[in-house]
């Protein structure tokens, strides 16, 4: 597959609260063939979460007011396990806050985390990466191995 439609056919729940990020989120992922929901919200997401199946969450993680991006994974981890029958949709914590002391422990429920400003071209190769990995390199806390991977 080229490497323009990497994605192809991959479903993303996209989050966030700023509207220019989302955008740009989404075009990035679009133009390389995924199909994109987005949601400007973490209560919105999980409305969509409740009733759609997707391949790779992106989530802000500040979003004031109300629900932040930790409670949507939170949310997402909570649905799976009640739900034996659904599998683990990998997440990517998307970022602004470089300064978080407890990132290991907040970002648990994710997989990866990316700062922003971000490269496109990572963001596209992690998601393919995590849409090709199998069930246990992707569960909730392995945040650990992709950074040193990335590391390599």
């Amino acid at each position: 597959m080229d490497k323009m439609h990497c994605l192809k056919g991959t479903k993303i729940l996209c989050v966030d609260d700023n509207s220019e990020a989302l955008y740009l989120i989404s075009l990035i992922l679009q133009r390389h063939g995924a199909e994109v929901i987005t949601c400007n919200s973490a209560e919105e997401a999980i409305g969509y979460l409740n009733s759609h199946k997707f391949d790779i969450i992106c989530s802000d993680i500040d979003m004031p007011p109300g629900l932040d991006g930790y409670d949507l994974a939170h949310a997402l981890r909570k649905m799976e396990s009640d739900d034996p029958s659904r599998v683990v949709t990998p997440s990517v914590a998307v970022s602004g806050n470089a300064k978080n002391p407890n990132i290991k422990k907040r970002f648990a429920d994710f997989q990866v985390y990316m700062l922003k400003p971000f490269d496109p071209k990572r963001l596209v190769d992690v998601i393919q990466r995590l849409v090709e990995a199998d069930g246990a390199s992707v569960r909730a806390g392995s945040l650990e191995s992709w950074e040193a991977e990335q590391k390599v």
